[in-house]
């Protein structure tokens, strides 16, 4: 590459970010890949992709806390930047991006954010179950005790989301959290939001 380059250069940024994104199917060391990293970076500073693929490499090395800072950045970039001729992959996997930021802050230990996240991406994709379990899980951890008004205030949280006149979304909390391992609160739902005959004929 020409040691100058236009920020408008597509082909050069969407080059640097699939040379990222393929080394790190190469299970290769950070230290391998920083070089490239900061070189894209420096020619690319509002670039987004370029963060995303640090992101997703982190994640895919179990780094969690380096994973939210890079994806992080992202998010921020593609805000503050936009997608015009830029940011092509996270643009276009906006939703799998928050899945995968409310993953790692949870395996970070970032509850706030992971709840923030999480919310983020419930409202875009309700159904997504796995958002859902993380969530669950920090508000109604496996294994703790929690009084009925708490968990009365946990199933009003999620009134928000999901409209407890559906089957389907009745059903989808329930089970999610009985997958998630939170029976205490998926006990309490399913008394709170079904009939003794619909628990009976759906088995909950």
């Amino acid at each position: 590459m020409p040691p100058q380059l236009p920020d408008n250069d597509q082909r050069s940024a969407v080059t640097f970010t699939r040379l990222l994104m393929l080394l790190s199917e190469e299970k290769m060391a950070w230290a391998e890949l920083e070089a490239i990293y900061s070189q894209a970076v420096s020619r690319f500073p509002r670039e987004a992709d370029i963060d995303y693929a640090a992101g997703r490499f982190f994640a895919g090395q179990g780094q969690a806390k380096q994973a939210v800072r890079y994806l992080e950045t992202a998010l921020q970039k593609l805000e503050q930047f936009g997608c015009n001729n830029k940011a092509l992959y996270l643009a276009g996997d906006l939703l799998g991006a928050y899945v995968l930021l409310t993953r790692c802050c949870f395996e970070a230990g970032e509850s706030e954010k992971c709840m923030t996240y999480g919310v983020t991406c419930l409202k875009y994709d309700r159904y997504a179950m796995a958002v859902l379990s993380r969530l669950l899980q920090l508000l109604a951890p496996v294994g703790t005790v929690r009084n009925s008004q708490t968990l009365l205030q946990i199933l009003e949280f999620f009134s928000r989301i999901y409209d407890y006149s559906s089957l389907k979304d009745r059903l989808f909390l329930v089970k999610t959290a009985q997958m998630a391992g939170c029976t205490e609160f998926a006990e309490f739902a399913a008394s709170s939001l079904f009939t003794p005959e619909e628990r009976k004929q759906l088995k909950l």
